[in-house]
């Protein structure tokens, strides 16, 4: 198991504060499993930090990775490719003070521990598309002629029809 998948208590990030992580490769097919899709590239690199007097550890990170995708208009594979930056914090006492103004919320620490996998994973699943669509590709257009809607009934008849009888 490496380090970034394996799972951390809140003393064991306390020792690697403001080390880097740098995840690729190998890391890539354990978050392709996380994810259930298929990782084709990435790169990221995950800093902890301690921040509001030594009560959060805050996990800075950005990412590039390359998923296969099959597209839902056509269902052809294509690579989407996402990027960002992401900041989770979590709080190692629950009289930690308020961040400030425009941070999001700390979460507490999970007693089970942290994986930076786990934290990379949720935000690329949160960006992923729900639909995944290929650049270019197009519902096709289909237009029902006016005959073919005067022959289509009303799907309102019915309930006309209850309303009178």
């Amino acid at each position: 198991m490496t380090e970034v998948t394996k799972v951390l208590d809140r003393d064991a990030w306390l020792r690697r504060l403001e080390q880097e992580f740098y995840l690729d490769g190998t890391a890539g097919q354990a978050l392709g499993k996380f994810l259930d899709l298929d990782v084709v590239s990435l790169k990221a690199v995950i800093k902890p930090s301690q921040a509001y007097h030594q009560k959060i550890i805050t996990f800075r990170g950005s990412y590039e990775v390359g998923l296969r995708r099959t597209c839902v208009v056509s269902l052809e594979e294509f690579i989407e490719k996402l990027s960002g930056l992401f900041e989770r914090s979590f709080t190692l006492s629950p009289s930690a003070p308020a961040l400030p103004e425009g941070s999001e919320e700390a979460e507490e620490f999970p007693y089970s521990g942290v994986a930076l996998l786990d934290l990379l994973g949720d935000e690329i699943a949160l960006n992923a598309s729900s639909f995944p669509r290929k650049s270019g590709a197009e519902l096709p257009n289909y237009k029902l002629d006016e005959v073919e809607m005067e022959q289509r009934p009303n799907p309102f008849s019915i309930l006309g029809a209850l309303k009178k009888g």
